[in-house]
């Protein structure tokens, strides 16, 4: 029976391939990211609203730059340790997107 140098380069190749291939999803894997969820409490000063719903949903610019400031002011005084809470945490996985158009997160393994 005669060996034939090709399919042998070829099966080291693919075996090398491999190897690069696993220890690449090895190190992926071991690199974990992490998504946070934070609150903020802010203030919208001179509404027409008695209600904060109706605020938010009318007075979409006030709200936004309320927002805008208060996250400014947090930063520029150095309070944003106290003035920010943390509410959620999760690993972050591949994202994809069911048969039904939501997107799903499945952990990483």
């Amino acid at each position: 029976m005669k060996k034939e140098k090709g399919n042998e380069d070829l099966r080291i190749t693919t075996s090398l391939t491999s190897i690069c291939y696993n220890q690449e999803r090895k190190t992926m894997k071991e690199k974990k990211t992490y998504n946070h969820a934070f609150d903020i409490a802010f203030a919208v000063p001179n509404s027409q609203y008695e209600d904060w719903y109706d605020c938010l949903k009318h007075e979409k610019q006030a709200v936004i730059n309320a927002l805008q400031k208060r996250v400014r002011e947090v930063f520029e005084a150095d309070e944003y340790m106290e003035a920010i809470g943390g509410v959620d945490t999760y690993e972050e996985g591949d994202i994809t997107e069911s048969s039904d158009g939501v997107k799903v997160t499945i952990d990483n393994l």
